[in-house]
């Protein structure tokens, strides 16, 4: 886990994530109630749309130019930024992940998912890319 910064860039001519491994800046972005679309009390952070349980909440960043992390909700940090630039391939089998923690401990949104940016010639493979928003948690008695 990445824990002193938001962002990782990783420049090859050829980048190869086999089935099993990984790629994780997931809750490596803003801690949480942190960040431009921050949550508070049973709101997630935000990104690019609007944190879970609310129709409001500051949006920020680009779909097709991801270069932030996550924001922080309620109760989760949100994800980091990575950025992969290959000048042939990446093959993804197994997985390259951004996404928002959950809280474990209350009635909390989660943070938001952070972004990957992958720029190459080839894109291909069975895995996975990844950037989920945090799970809600809420416990009741």
């Amino acid at each position: 886990m990445i824990s002193s910064t938001f962002y990782v860039a990783l420049f090859s001519s050829f980048v190869s994530v086999e089935r099993g491994g990984l790629i994780d800046a997931s809750g490596a972005g803003y801690s949480a109630v942190r960040g431009p679309g921050k949550g508070s009390g049973t709101v997630g952070g935000s990104y690019a749309s609007s944190g879970g349980r609310s129709s409001k909440g500051t949006q920020y960043g680009s779909l097709f130019r991801p270069h932030f992390p996550g924001s922080g909700g309620a109760g989760g940090a949100g994800g980091g930024h990575l950025y992969i630039e290959a000048g042939d391939h990446v093959i993804v089998d197994g997985a390259i992940m951004s996404d928002g923690r959950g809280s474990g401990s209350s009635s909390s949104g989660g943070g938001s998912g952070g972004s990957v940016m992958i720029k190459t010639l080839y894109f291909k493979g069975y895995g996975t890319v990844s950037c989920n928003g945090g799970e809600f948690t809420n416990f009741q008695n």
